[in-house]
């Protein structure tokens, strides 16, 4: 549809996807602000709000990073089986600087790796903010 639509000039591909963005903003940050908003104060972390709210914007920072990842990603690959392997993979790896798997790693051993990853500062805000 957005072939035709293009091809007939009707409007130019910026502005659809500037509008298929802001269609998806609410939505991508309702949900994970009501998520948080049960489950921090459900886990007993730091009963402060403005713990709360840091908690609460990194983790909002950290979805808009991993949707302009997958956005960038769907443009880059076109075949949807290579591209779900590639994110996969691409997943795993930006975990590893995380501690998200093992929490005794040596930090030098991932020094400059932790750069590149969207979780390593966002799960050490959270954990020690």
């Amino acid at each position: 549809m957005l072939s035709k639509e293009r091809s007939s000039g009707m409007y130019r591909l910026s502005s659809c996807f500037i509008a298929s963005t802001m269609v998806d903003l609410p939505m991508e940050l309702i949900l994970p602000t009501a998520f948080v908003t049960i489950t921090y104060w459900l886990g007993g972390l730091k009963p402060a709000v403005t713990s709360f709210l840091i908690c609460l914007t990194i983790l909002l920072l950290s979805v808009l990073v991993v949707q302009s990842l997958g956005l960038a990603i769907g443009a880059f690959v076109m075949n949807v089986k290579f591209g779900l392997a590639l994110v996969t993979v691409l997943m795993e790896i930006f975990q590893l600087p995380s501690r998200f798997y093992v929490q005794n790693i040596p930090r030098p051993s991932f020094r400059g790796s932790n750069i590149a990853s969207h979780l390593s500062d966002s799960s050490s805000e959270i954990q020690w903010g």
